[in-house]
């Protein structure tokens, strides 16, 4: 596995490699990351799409998909792939109040 970092909070991330910004108001706590399981689906703008199709359209192999973060709700919905993809359940809309997720690999020692 990779050791990661993850930070939260309403100020926007700094050193992060890939942050998410979703409006507080869409919230439903707890948060949580796992890595990718078979037949997770996305919430996209035209519909849903399975994770599988968003790892083989970007060209991630099978090894690193379970690598790469997932965000759900505490509905299980998927909010965010890190780095690929995000839900439009996690839409930013203007002059909402934004809650941040950073994550950054770090080196394990």
């Amino acid at each position: 596995g990779k050791g990661l970092e993850v930070t939260w909070g309403p100020v926007k991330p700094t050193g992060s490699e890939n942050f998410l910004e979703i409006p507080q108001s869409a919230l439903a706590f707890p948060l949580r990351l796992r890595g990718w399981e078979p037949g997770d689906r996305i919430e996209l703008p035209y519909g849903t799409k399975k994770l599988k199709k968003i790892f083989g359209e970007a060209r991630i192999s099978v090894e690193e998909r379970s690598r790469i973060p997932v965000l759900l709700d505490s509905h299980d919905r998927i909010l965010w792939v890190a780095g690929l993809d995000s839900s439009v359940l996690a839409a930013a809309s203007r002059g909402t109040e934004a809650f941040f997720v950073g994550i950054r690999h770090v080196d394990q020692g």
